[in-house]
């Protein structure tokens, strides 16, 4: 008898204006923190692995362009991912 011992959380995706991150850069960290604390109330008690996957579209309506940032790991990874996302996201602003 085959038993699947892993659970898989799927959030919709996140839209971040670029206008809102200029006026509050810690958004993206705010966002992924309501994230981070939903999917561990989630995954609460059950065993197995713990997955989750979520992307994160930045909008730069002046310039007209976007980025997309896509995350797919386990729960406790969520905040090397908002370290990565947010230096990739600076970098490519200057």
């Amino acid at each position: 008898m085959l038993e699947q011992k892993s659970f898989e959380l799927a959030i919709p995706t996140i839209c971040v204006a670029v206008a809102l991150l200029s006026e509050n850069a810690s958004i993206v960290n705010i966002a992924l923190g309501i994230v981070a604390n939903y999917a561990t109330d989630f995954f609460k008690g059950m065993g197995g692995e713990k997955r989750v996957r979520f992307a994160i579209i930045i909008k730069d309506t002046a310039a007209g362009r976007s980025k997309c940032f896509k995350y797919r790991g386990d729960v406790s990874g969520i905040k090397d991912f908002t370290k990565l996302a947010t230096r990739i996201n600076n970098d490519d602003s200057k």
